[in-house]
């Protein structure tokens, strides 16, 4: 005559939309966040099994935790005097970077503190170029050989009948660096085992190692078994089962 327990049924909803795209790292901002509420349908009754979580819960998970890009901002600034009073002079104005690419943000089209020249004053004097390499970026690769650029900076482009320089402005150059080899352990595998030998009364069966990819680097770490390495176990110990044996009218 008691009723008959019920058990407590419930669900929980879908994540609700992230908070923000990204995470604005440049001013330490939050990360983004999304929560989804558990519900029940059905509560517990008559001493049936209570639901895992009460209705109502929420749980929150991080989400579009990546720094937000930031774009390289610079710009030319106002051209300097005329470095001559008479004859053939120039003036130059620099372009400065305020802000770096940051987080896989656009990168400039101009290097921090690039010059731009025109000529001013025009005469008869003849104005040399005047430029120089700058310095080695950074490394296209921590190992096993990238290459680092330096740009050919003009300061003063040549007026005049003046003499050019040996480089054009912003021309590269690469050198090779890091040619250092890549660490990485020995790493392996096992096949699947084989067919046992014998259905019964013991056998064998074997697997064999493959090395896929060899220990590379300083200090080399091999692999816990050479390539090709045979392992064998025994397999279906069990005895095997005895005949029928008949006697009289069978």
């Amino acid at each position: 005559m008691d009723p008959c327990p019920v058990d407590c049924e419930g669900s929980w909803s879908e994540w609700e939309e992230c908070s923000q795209e990204c995470t604005d790292c440049q001013s330490y901002g939050e990360v983004g966040s999304s929560t989804r509420e558990y519900r029940i349908h059905i509560p517990a009754a008559h001493g049936g099994k209570q639901c895992p979580h009460a209705h109502g819960e929420v749980a929150e998970k991080v989400c579009n935790d990546k720094c937000c890009p930031v774009d390289c901002v610079g710009s030319w600034g106002e051209f300097g005097s005329c470095s001559s009073t008479c004859g053939n002079g120039v003036k130059a104005r620099t372009y400065h970077i305020t802000q770096a690419a940051m987080y896989g943000g656009k990168e400039c089209d101009r290097c921090h503190e690039s010059t731009h020249t025109v000529a001013c004053n025009d005469g008869a004097c003849p104005v040399h170029c005047d430029g120089a390499w700058s310095a080695w970026s950074h490394c296209s690769a921590e190992c096993d050989g990238g290459d680092k650029t330096s740009w050919f900076l003009i300061s003063s482009h040549a007026q005049n009948g003046g003499q050019e320089c040996d480089h054009g402005a912003y021309e590269t150059k690469k050198e090779e660096c890091n040619t250092h080899e890549c660490f990485s352990p020995c790493q392996g595998t096992f096949t699947m085992w084989s067919k046992c030998s014998k259905p019964c009364g013991g056998g064998q069966r074997n697997r064999t190692y493959s090395v896929r990819s060899p220990a590379r680097g300083m200090p080399p770490i091999p692999c816990g078994y050479a390539d090709g390495f045979v392992q064998t176990e025994a397999c279906n110990v069990h005895e095997c089962p005895a005949g029928y044996e008949c006697s009289g009218n069978c």
